[in-house]
Parts: structure tokens; C-alpha cells; sequence
């Protein structure tokens, strides 16, 4: 028998973590984590190689118009977007905000790059130094 294992993400939207205790025992993971991605502007969470990858799919916007804030151990991405000039456009330029929470540390947000071509933002975040451990003598 063969046997497959699922890598997934180490940063997961904000709303992901509650909605599992939430859903805990109508919902498997694989569909909140599904969920956390959803909605507007698609994005996309996967692991590339050692390093989180976010990309968020932003036509029409210039990287003018988005955020990138880093606090100690989530990401928030967001927008004010174009309030009046969008009433005869097809292409949504509407304001957001999305959170991604490292729940498990391990990832280092202050060393992340940022790039944004052709309306698609991309976020490379690289994992932190793993720490060697030390025994303390008591004296």
C-alpha cells in the first residue's frame, strides 16, 4: 500500500484556526484550510521548497494601492482599492484586508520579500533558523 503525505501550509488565515474549533466535528481540515483562500482576491497558500509562498491574484491593481504589514507572528495584506472609479468597470478594484497567523513560529516574517507583476503579488517567506537546544547546569 502506498502511502501519500499532505505538506500543508505553516501560515494559515486568521479565520482558518477558528473556524476548525468551530467546525471541528462537521468540517476536515483540508476544507477550512480550502476556505481560507476563498473569496476576494483568490489567493493561493502552499509551500515552495523550505519557504511559505502567498500569492494573491490583484489584476488591475498597481502596487501603489497594496499593503504588506508585518506584526510579530502574522501578515496582514489589504487594499483601500478605488471607490469611485470603478461604477462602469468589470475588473473589481474594491477594498480588502486579509490576515495569515504563523500559529507555529516557525516561520521568519521580518526577512519576507514582496514582489508584484503583471497583477500578481507574491509573498516568499522564509523559515526561521532552527534553534539549537543548550542544557543550563543548576548550580
Amino acid at each position: 500500500m502506498t502511502r501519500y503525505s499532505k505538506h500543508y501550509p505553516s501560515i494559515v488565515g486568521n479565520t482558518t484556526i477558528e473556524k476548525l474549533f468551530t467546525d471541528f466535528w462537521t468540517t476536515d481540515f483540508e476544507k477550512t484550510l480550502d476556505k481560507m483562500t476563498s473569496g476576494y482576491p483568490v489567493t493561493d497558500v502552499y509551500m515552495e521548497k523550505d519557504k511559505q509562498v502567498i500569492e494573491m491574484a490583484l489584476a488591475g491593481f498597481s502596487k501603489d494601492m497594496i499593503k504588506v504589514d508585518i506584526e510579530t507572528n502574522k501578515i496582514c495584506i489589504s487594499s483601500t482599492g478605488l471607490d469611485g472609479e470603478t461604477k462602469n468597470r468589470r475588473i473589481a478594484k474594491r477594498k480588502f484586508s486579509k490576515e495569515y497567523v504563523d500559529y507555529t513560529h516557525k516561520l521568519d516574517l521580518e526577512n519576507s520579500v514582496a514582489t508584484f507583476e503583471n497583477g500578481l503579488l507574491r509573498i516568499e517567506i522564509p523559515p526561521k533558523e532552527k534553534t539549537i537546544s543548550k542544557k543550563i547546569e543548576i548550580i
